[in-house]
């Protein structure tokens, strides 16, 4: 188990025992500390990860808080090809 991981464990078991609820929470970025490196939905690797945070965060918590800044700036050619499939071509990317 990553130390992480072991901190998320330690910080549950003392919260209940102090009888206090939690609830797992996820930032949708992958590098808070790189300017919020948001991750790129059209890499097969960054869903892997972002499903993995889901699934480990939906095991260990009845309850999941994604934080509200659900974004991504990322602007790959993989993300423009992918846009352009669902709002057609030459549509404005904001």
């Amino acid at each position: 188990m990553c130390r992480t991981r072991q901190r998320s464990t330690a910080a549950k078991r003392f919260f209940k025992s102090k009888g206090v609820e939690t609830a797992g929470g996820i930032a949708t970025v992958v590098n808070e500390r790189n300017r919020f490196e948001t991750f790129v939905y059209t890499n097969p690797e960054h869903r892997k990860k972002l499903r993995d945070v889901v699934e480990y965060t939906a095991r260990n918590f009845d309850e999941i808080i994604v934080d509200d800044f659900f974004f991504t700036s990322s602007k790959t050619e993989s993300d423009i090809a992918a846009k352009e499939t669902r709002v057609g071509r030459g549509s404005a990317w904001t």
